[in-house]
Parts: structure tokens; sequence; C-alpha cells
């Protein structure tokens, strides 16, 4: 049979993994590895996105498993595809939301209604540019996500946090750590 296509998993190797059985994980992480690897190729990740997302997968799976309740021969595996399906779309979407969103040079120059207006172009372009630089090395694709979304899309925090999958509360108070930097990185220029 096909690496990518295992054999039952046995009630008690999910058990013993649910458990906490470091020999069981191992056991479990080297048969499933190679499916969930070839499923994340198939749904578009490069392989670097696909290894990262494996890895993610397996953490969910570890955290979940004591929750799994087998109902009948394949069920383990019809619940593994809708969480390696759900995790792909959603690293999808995230990845959509960063490339469309950062950086935004006309969304960071609004940022800063008091900037003074230079001899030229060139010289505000070269304040802008600096300052996204200094926001991009004390911030994560993340947090600019977030930032933008709330801030840029003036959308609502509950949605952003539904939309990212983080907190309500994480969302203000990333939108809040980002605002007092960008002011505290602006006056420094």
């Amino acid at each position: 049979m096909s690496s990518l296509q295992p054999v039952e998993t046995s009630q008690t190797l999910l058990e013993a993994v649910a458990n906490g059985n470091n020999a069981a994980w191992v056991k479990f992480v080297s048969r499933y590895q190679p499916l969930l690897f070839h499923r994340c190729r198939q749904m578009g990740l490069s392989p670097d996105d696909a290894d990262c997302l494996t890895q993610d997968i397996f953490l969910e799976l570890f955290k979940r498993l004591k929750r799994f309740s087998r109902q009948r021969t394949g069920s383990f595996r019809k619940w593994l595809t809708i969480i390696v399906r759900t995790r792909i779309l959603d690293r999808k979407r995230n990845n959509r939301l960063r490339t469309e969103s950062w950086p935004d040079i006309d969304f960071v120059e609004s940022l800063l209604p008091n900037i003074a207006e230079p001899a030229d172009q060139d010289q505000k372009d070269a304040q802008v540019t600096k300052l996204i630089t200094a926001i991009r090395s004390n911030f994560t694709d993340r947090d600019w996500t977030i930032f933008y979304l709330t801030v840029g899309e003036e959308r609502k925090p509950v949605e952003v946090a539904e939309t990212i999958g983080v907190t309500e509360n994480t969302i203000y108070l990333t939108k809040s750590r980002m605002l007092k930097k960008i002011r505290t990185l602006y006056s420094m220029s």
C-alpha cells in the first residue's frame, strides 16, 4: 500500500497518542506526515508552506485528539481530512489578506496627518518608506493585517478576530500597540 494511503489507524494507537505516549506519537506522525504534506501540496501550497502547515496540523491534532470519538471505520480519516482542508483554506485566506494589505504606502501616509510637507514628493516618499521599513521590523505580518483591517478598512474587531483566528482582545491590544509604536517611530524620524 502507498505511503500516501495509510492503513486503518487502530483505536489503540489513537488512545495512546491522546494519552501522551511518545512512542505512539512518533508512530502516528511517521504514518500521517506524508499524507498531510501531500494533501497540502495538492491544495496548492509551496513545499515550505506545506511543511509548516503539516506541523501546525499535528499540533492541532495533539490538542484535539482527546476529544475525538470514533464512530465507525474511516471516521478518523474523515475527521482528519476536515481539519486539513480547514487549515489549508485558513492559510490561503490569511496569505491573501497579507499580500493585499502589506505594505500600503497611501495607508501609512494617511496615518500621519501632521506630516510636514517637504519641498518635493521624493523627500515625502522617502519619509514614508523609512517609516514602513521601521514598521516591518517591529511587527509581524499578522499584526499588520489586524491593524490594516481595523484601521484601514474600518472593520469591526469581532469580525477581524474571526477572520484572523484570534480573540477580540488580541485585536484591540495589537491595534493600540501599533498605533503607539507608529507615532513613536514617526516622531523619531
